[in-house]
């Protein structure tokens, strides 16, 4: 929708098995900036982050990466997924 015609022929949907779960985010915050956010990401997919400017996606990336404590939630992670 976004280019204003169907792509599938250029880009078909292939489903990829996916893996254990590399890392997990049960209702992260950082103080205003980053709010309950959760996720799931299993070896295999590919997690893009994306917003406006002053969305908060710069924050969220600083906490998941922990060089911001994130001020409330959990996060796991199993490693390296090699």
């Amino acid at each position: 929708m976004m280019v204003g015609r169907s792509i599938d022929q250029l880009f078909p949907k292939v489903d990829a098995p996916r893996g254990r779960t590399l890392l997990e985010l049960r209702n992260l915050s950082y103080r205003r900036a980053v709010r309950h956010v959760s996720l799931t990401v299993q070896q295999g997919e590919i997690l893009g982050i994306a917003g406006l400017v002053g969305s908060g996606r710069t924050e969220l990336a600083l906490t998941i990466f922990g060089i911001t404590p994130a001020t409330s939630g959990r996060s796991w992670s199993t490693g390296s997924p090699w």
